[in-house]
């Protein structure tokens, strides 16, 4: 169901709530997680109401913390792969508080350490 990055042609779904959710999941991927607003932000931010919001999660079998912890496994993918950021600042930048919790979350969504999928990576 995911549709393009903003850009619609037709105006059918545009404005319905889910729609906002996907395109908030991109904007989530774009975003300095240090200062994440919360899922009541995050409605917030929309125009709905936390509650709606939920709701809409639910009926398409997401939570907000699924879908901003999947934004930010792709984000930390795709910064451990560029190999810019150090590790330290990649965790910061998705709003961990220090670098043990940013590897522990590495652990559960990768298997491995960040320090370890990115040397993988870069054997690719």
């Amino acid at each position: 169901m995911q549709q393009s990055k903003f850009e619609r042609n037709e105006a059918t779904e545009a404005d319905s709530p889910i729609q906002k959710v996907l395109d908030l999941a991109y904007l989530v991927s774009v975003i300095d997680y240090s200062a994440w607003p919360g899922l009541d932000g995050f409605a917030k931010f929309i125009g709905l109401h936390s509650k709606t919001l939920q709701r809409e999660l639910t009926r398409h079998d997401t939570t907000g913390a699924e879908l901003v912890g999947s934004a930010k496994m792709r984000q930390a993918e795709q910064w451990l792969t560029e190999g810019r950021l150090s590790i330290t600042k990649i965790g910061k930048n998705l709003g961990y508080k220090n670098l043990s919790a940013f590897t522990r979350t590495c652990r559960r969504w990768f298997g491995s350490s960040p320090c370890r999928l990115r040397h993988d990576l870069d054997g690719r």
